[in-house]
């Protein structure tokens, strides 16, 4: 009896996770002089009302919410956020995870991609457009 609940059970892990895993059909994010653009893709939404954002930067070992309300669904199920917050200081490297959220708040599954954002700081692109200016 005993062993059967034990293959019970993991059959059921197997299932859960193979039904986790099938909901994101792809990710990437791309660095742009006004901020990192997080683009993703569902396959299957069910049970899915929505996504929220997390970063971390550099050697962080955490991921923070980077906004406040979720992502609502799209019926093409192709999305993306811009992060204007990802500015170059020391780090530059960040991390996002993309987490589909199901109608109790429970994280149903999550994808992470990862970018080194070489944004142009607003003084150098100022002193670049006034030499330009000269030339």
């Amino acid at each position: 009896m005993t062993k059967h609940l034990f293959v019970l059970a993991v059959l059921c892990i197997v299932a859960t996770t193979s039904v986790l895993a099938a909901i994101f059909s792809g990710a990437q994010a791309i660095s742009r002089p006004d901020g990192i653009y997080v683009q993703w893709w569902a396959d299957d939404e069910s049970g899915v009302v929505g996504y929220r954002i997390q970063r971390k930067a550099g050697a962080a070992t955490q991921f923070d919410p980077i906004m406040t309300s979720m992502v609502p669904l799209r019926a093409d199920k192709a999305y993306e956020y811009i992060d204007l917050t990802a500015f170059k200081t020391t780090d530059n490297f960040y991390q996002y995870r993309v987490i589909a959220v199901d109608n109790r708040g429970n994280e149903v599954s999550h994808v992470d991609v990862s970018i080194i954002h070489n944004s142009v700081s607003s003084v150098r692109r100022t002193w670049g457009s006034i030499k330009a200016m000269f030339r």
